[in-house]
């Protein structure tokens, strides 16, 4: 699939608005974390994540199951 950019500012505004109502911003990394080195689509934004999702790619693809979930 690869990465589809969000819109200048979305992340920005999704972090603000998780603030403002007290929850948390999760990114999904499950597809993105490896493609893009070890630090996911987070390495490549100023915007940081209060939990990632990792998955799958941990696992071999679909031959182990295997997740993990991370927070700053």
């Amino acid at each position: 699939m690869g990465l589809v950019q969000p819109a200048d500012g979305f992340l920005k505004g999704l972090l603000q608005r998780a603030r403002r109502a007290g929850a948390l911003l999760i990114f999904d990394e499950v597809i993105t974390w490896l493609r893009f080195g070890l630090r996911g689509v987070q390495g490549r934004t100023p915007v940081v994540p209060d939990l990632t999702a990792l998955g799958k790619i941990m696992g071999a693809g679909s031959r182990l199951p295997l997740s993990a979930d991370g927070a700053t």
